[in-house]
């Protein structure tokens, strides 16, 4: 099976900020990540990077609970929220299918 690899045109960006998920956060700022998920034991730091749409999260520190890093996530728009999926099978753990919607504070 191949993995799926979207067309330029449809590739996602990721701005820095907090982004959340029923109880996940993730927090992106300059190539490093934090991800905070209290009902999966998660709270882990580390690098990630976004190619093609993948993101890609690997821990450096923290706790990682039963979660196997790295992650690598297939990135898609459904409205204002970006979708979380696999990009081969199992890569996105259980961040799979989850609908992230950046954190907007007022100015």
């Amino acid at each position: 099976r191949q993995p799926r690899i979207p067309p330029p045109s449809s590739h996602i960006a990721l701005n820095p900020g907090t982004y959340r998920a029923d109880a996940v956060e993730l927090t992106l700022s300059a190539l490093r990540f934090e991800l905070a998920a209290a009902d999966r034991d998660v709270a882990a730091e580390g690098t990630y990077e976004i190619i093609n749409s993948i993101l890609t999260l690997t821990a450096t520190t923290g706790e990682t609970g039963d979660v196997g890093f790295p992650l690598s996530c297939l990135l898609s728009r459904a409205g204002p929220q970006i979708l979380f999926e696999d990009f081969a099978d199992g890569s996105c753990g259980f961040l799979q299918g989850m609908l992230f919607q950046r954190e907007t504070r007022p100015g």
